[in-house]
């Protein structure tokens, strides 16, 4: 089974917050984050005609960002020719947690411990209308 969306827009996991008395909680930006995620893994499910697994599970992300406007002729040309890399926020690591792992939670699979492979990347499109993260989930029928 394989199930794919996308998500335009790219919001990594948010720190955890702290109220006074030490209780933890997620921020309101990263749960509606999360909530689009879910509700576009939910659609994907339905119209892939799939229902929760259990079974082990291959994770692929995207991240596409646009290329800054400021940047110089010289340094799009080197994004352009694959020389250049987005270092920039959010951390790969976050964007992981919300839309393969957090985000599908009880949608695609029960658990996040059932992700066995993860591959993910970051890079810059020139596409305006393809800015965001592309979210690929597989599994064994």
């Amino acid at each position: 089974m394989k199930i794919e969306f996308f998500v335009p827009e790219i919001r990594g996991k948010g720190r955890p917050r702290f109220t006074r008395s030490g209780h933890a909680f997620t921020d309101e930006k990263t749960r509606n984050y999360e909530n689009l995620v879910k509700l576009l893994a939910m659609q994907a499910m339905e119209k892939a005609g799939a229902t929760v697994t259990d079974k082990p599970v291959k994770v692929t992300i995207n991240a596409y960002f646009e290329i800054p406007k400021s940047y110089s002729k010289k340094k799009v040309q080197a994004i352009l020719d694959g020389k250049e890399k987005p270092l920039k926020k959010p951390d790969l690591d976050n964007i992981i947690k919300s839309c393969g792992g957090d985000g599908c939670n009880k949608i695609i699979f029960k658990d996040d411990a059932q992700i066995y492979s993860i591959v993910a990347t970051k890079s810059y499109i020139t596409n305006i209308n393809h800015y965001g993260v592309y979210c690929c989930f597989e599994w064994d029928d």
